[in-house]
């Protein structure tokens, strides 16, 4: 009689453990396509005053931001840029830099930050931007909107 080929434990699957496998990789896979939030509040200042826009990062990121990029445009002739902070913010380590495009009156500020190190994991503000509000006679309403907004090297996917 001849003999029996040995049996190799790894040949042994229980059925369906293929089929439950292949979902969890394709669940794992469909992670890298969510989006992340980033955001600015709706905000009610004084004319005269002083604001500083939190500029969040509203959902957990699940792979870490490492760098962000953030255009944001306001019309200059209600909202006069005073500078960027990140005290007490989740970018508070990184390296900061902010640009001014002047355009007329809808001039656009772009932010860069970056870090080796300090990874961003959860929800909360990266940075404040500080304005100036006009002291305006009429009633003024000024949009602050983020444009363009890039996390890391596009993964994840971000959503102003």
């Amino acid at each position: 009689m001849p003999p029996t080929p040995p049996h190799h434990v790894a040949d042994r699957r229980p059925p369906g453990l293929l089929g439950a496998i292949l979902v969890l990789i394709l669940l794992l896979a469909g992670l890298g396509d969510a989006q992340v939030a980033v955001t600015v509040p709706d905000t009610a200042v004084a004319r005269g005053g002083s604001v500083s826009l939190p500029v969040r990062l509203a959902d957990p990121a699940p792979t870490g931001v490492v760098s962000v990029e953030v255009f944001v445009a306001f019309d200059s002739e209600a909202l006069t840029y005073q500078g960027l902070s990140a005290v007490g913010g989740l970018t508070e380590a990184w390296l900061l830099d902010s640009v001014l495009v002047e355009a007329g009156s809808v001039d656009t500020l772009n932010v860069l930050a970056a870090t080796a190190a300090d990874t961003a994991r959860w929800a909360g503000t990266l940075f404040w931007l500080d304005f100036l509000v006009a002291d305006s006679r009429d009633p003024v309403q000024a949009a602050a909107a983020l444009t363009y907004v890039l996390l890391n090297d596009g993964s994840p996917a971000a959503v102003a």
